[in-house]
């Protein structure tokens, strides 16, 4: 399954859990996590770029997860003492495992999939410069707004002019 997301945007991924073929509804017997990796091979789950859990980022009715990501997660930042990098534009790996809360070897795989980041284009959360309005009667005094035709001085003005090139 392929989820997209901007970097530092706060979006919940809806996602499908499924088991050997068919809908898994885990119920209260089982803790889901959510893992996120720039590469599934070579990183220990403590290498994860993002890890969440069921009641922690992690929501579920019936057999729908909602895996919620909020800015931290994709655009870093500090938490306390913790500061969390940031991710690059790029391919991730994710996969939601379920494990059986009365046994612990009981380790479900219930889907897997790659997170697409983009990045956006505002990336601060106010405006960073002035920001101007203003109505069209104000830039086009000659335009009658309720449907009129502009005045006589104005007349040809915006017109199209067919034969230019």
């Amino acid at each position: 399954m392929i989820l997209t997301q901007r970097i530092g945007d706060t979006k919940t991924h809806s996602v499908k859990l499924a088991w050997n073929g068919r809908p898994f509804v885990p119920g209260g017997a089982h803790n889901l996590i959510f893992t996120l990796k720039s590469s599934p091979d070579s990183q220990t789950d403590a290498q994860a770029k993002v890890q969440k859990q069921l009641g922690a980022g992690i929501s579920v009715t019936g057999n729908r997860a909602s895996v919620s990501l909020i800015p931290i997660d994709t655009a870093g930042g500090t938490v306390g003492e913790t500061t969390v990098p940031a991710l690059s534009p790029g391919t991730y790996y994710w996969d939601i495992q379920s494990q059986a809360l009365d046994d612990a070897s009981d380790i479900r795989t219930v889907r897997t999939g790659v997170l697409v980041l983009l990045r956006d284009v505002t990336r601060l959360t106010g405006a960073s410069m002035d920001i101007y309005t203003t109505s069209p009667v104000d830039l086009f005094p000659f335009l009658e707004i309720d449907g009129g035709t502009p005045s006589s001085d104005y007349a040809g003005v915006g017109e199209l002019d067919e034969g230019a090139p």
